[in-house]
């Protein structure tokens, strides 16, 4: 899709109160030249070279600036409330959009680019809307305008009014380089790099401070800082030393020079009088400012344009395909058979998983485990589809989960995942995020239930309180406070992602005890890489690289004595380590 195209999609909705905007601004540069004639005749009567009373035209001299400079504002003042709307609206959507999006998309752009769409492109289209389509307008009817008037005046005056324009374009067209579309593309990836390297420095810094190299981030900022200025230095500078060079023939010398040299020659010829010449002269110094208005509205719109190409790119970008016909599960079991999934490779030897089947019956716990990187947590990510699989099927009630509507898998499926992310409201409403009409009474009876009810009753504002600004949880906590919004909301089967990775032993044991209960009656995947916590699971599933290695209870991996029983052993091992250190200490 081309800029211009998309511009037009992203300003659809809002074409009419644009053009009522366009509409004043085209009267108010009409109305420009009402000042200009108040002015000659002013000076006319001043001088006794015109009948009448001078108040008569320094009224219509006021009248006329008054009626083009109220026109101006107002259509800058609708523009702006348009503006808001259009960048309400694109929020909106780009959050509505990134919500439906698969996870891989994500994976393939860095926190810092998504910020750079949000925040940079949405405001490009800002700088559009609030000022540019006026000021574009402006640029190039008002110059239009006093071009007329000075036409009107003497032929001769209006051809040397436009002098110094045709003596800029020539000069800046010898000089400059081409590729403005190549150098905002080239810009926009630069900004791009310097905002992932913020982000990355911004979340890094205390990983970076532990290991003694709090510098390293920051210098990695400052070095796509410092390219980012040379190659925007580079990419801009023809263009500058050019306009530098070309900007002299539209400055108030040089028009003044031209106008009054020709001024000279009509007057003594006595085709004009000294007052048109005067007036002509105030006109003509008047029209560059529009001219390089224009000049800067072109920028802005090639900027807009790349934004909003970028912007609709993301909003037609490929979903998680949704069922033609929905279909509701019946029952909680589920059932993968044949299922694979890959990362983008094209070696099969690299898939996540590979030939995936396993049944988990209603009411049941399985419990999925495995050395590091054998595919766990990708398993979760298509049991919640989160993704979809390459190949084979997840059914949930004997429905395929590409048949379940989305609303009504997210009501089934209850997901914790071991990338934590609240969000930057109230604990409490963090808390009941699934459930935003649940009771205050229920949202503290799940909080006890994960083990988190006396922490945040300990923070400034109890429930109350806004994470990120007087709520700081700990790994632990925050881990707690999405099982507790897991509980509440109550969805018949359980995906639980290293649901107790980051708690200490004591409260641990007690979440354990709540996820205990809270598994009567539902179907439960629990993904854990401490072992003992899911010994009582009624089955276990071993990954290793992506495969179906062992599966069955405890009892029967351990008497296997396979890849479980000497996961288990490492294990025991290590937490005997840790003891025996802590002992000696």
């Amino acid at each position: 899709m081309t800029g211009s195209t998309a511009l037009r999609e992203v300003l659809g909705p809002h074409l009419r109160p644009l053009a009522i905007a366009a509409l004043m601004q085209v009267i108010a540069s009409a109305a420009s030249v009402v000042p200009l004639c108040g002015l000659l005749v002013l000076i006319g009567r001043l001088t006794g070279t015109a009948p009448g009373s001078p108040w008569n035209a320094l009224l219509v001299f006021l009248m006329g600036l008054a009626c083009s400079a109220g026109l101006n504002s107002l259509a800058l003042l609708v523009c702006h409330f348009v503006d808001t709307g259009v960048q309400a609206r694109l929020r909106r959507a780009l959050a509505d959009k990134m919500g439906r999006l698969p996870l891989s998309w994500f994976d393939e752009r860095s926190t810092g680019r998504v910020r750079q769409l949000v925040q940079n492109d949405v405001g490009s289209i800002h700088q559009l809307v609030a000022h540019t389509i006026v000021d574009t307008l402006a640029g190039a009817l008002t110059p239009a305008a006093g071009l007329v008037f000075c036409l009107c005046i003497d032929w001769r005056l209006g051809l040397a009014s436009l002098v110094p324009f045709a003596t800029y374009l020539l000069l800046y067209s010898l000089l400059a380089a081409r590729g403005n579309q190549e150098t905002v593309a080239a810009m926009h990836r630069g900004l791009e790099r310097v905002s992932s390297a913020i982000v990355e420095y911004v979340n890094g810094i205390g990983v970076l401070k532990i290991f003694g190299r709090p510098d390293e981030g920051s210098a990695r900022f400052a070095k796509e800082s410092a390219d980012f200025r040379e190659e925007f230095g580079a990419l801009v500078a023809p263009q500058m030393r050019a306009h530098a060079i070309a900007v002299t023939a539209i400055s108030a010398p040089f028009v003044a020079l031209v106008m009054l040299a020709v001024g000279a020659w009509t007057v003594h010829s006595g085709a004009t009088s000294p007052s048109e010449v005067l007036v002509t002269l105030v006109a003509a110094l008047l029209m560059p400012a529009g001219f390089q208005t224009l000049a800067a509205s072109g920028q802005a719109r090639s900027q807009a344009m790349d934004a909003a190409r970028r912007i609709t790119e993301i909003l037609h970008g490929p979903e998680l395909a949704a069922p033609d016909r929905p279909v509701r599960p019946d029952g909680t079991d589920i059932e993968l058979r044949g299922v694979c999934f890959g990362y983008g490779e094209d070696d099969s030897d690299a898939m996540a998983l590979q030939d995936i089947c396993l049944s988990v019956p209603a009411g049941s716990v399985t419990a999925v485990v495995g050395p590091s990187g054998s595919g766990k947590s990708t398993l979760a990510a298509l049991l919640a589809r989160f993704r979809d699989a390459d190949s084979g099927s997840i059914s949930i009630g004997g429905v395929d989960v590409r048949e379940i509507d989305e609303s009504v898998l997210r009501a089934t499926v209850g997901t914790v995942l071991q990338d934590l992310q609240l969000l930057g409201i109230s604990v409490a409403d963090n808390i009941r995020l699934g459930r935003p009409q649940t009771p205050m009474e229920r949202v503290v009876e799940a909080a006890r239930a994960a083990a988190i009810h006396d922490e945040i009753m300990a923070l400034p504002r109890g429930y109350d309180s806004v994470i990120g600004q007087d709520a700081r949880l700990s790994g632990g906590q925050a881990q707690r406070v999405c099982i507790a919004r897991s509980i509440l909301a109550d969805a018949p089967i359980l995906i639980l992602d290293e649901a107790t990775s980051a708690t200490d032993p004591e409260s641990e044991t007690r979440i354990q005890e709540a996820l205990d209960r809270l598994a009567t009656g539902r179907s439960v995947v629990v993904i854990a890489h401490r072992l003992h916590t899911i010994a009582g699971a009624d089955q276990i599933v071993v990954l290793d690289r992506g495969r179906v290695v062992e599966r069955g209870t405890h009892a029967e991996l351990m008497a296997a004595d396979g890849l479980y029983r000497s996961l288990w052993d490492s294990a025991n091992a290590s937490s005997e380590e840790t003891r025996e250190g802590a002992e000696a200490r």
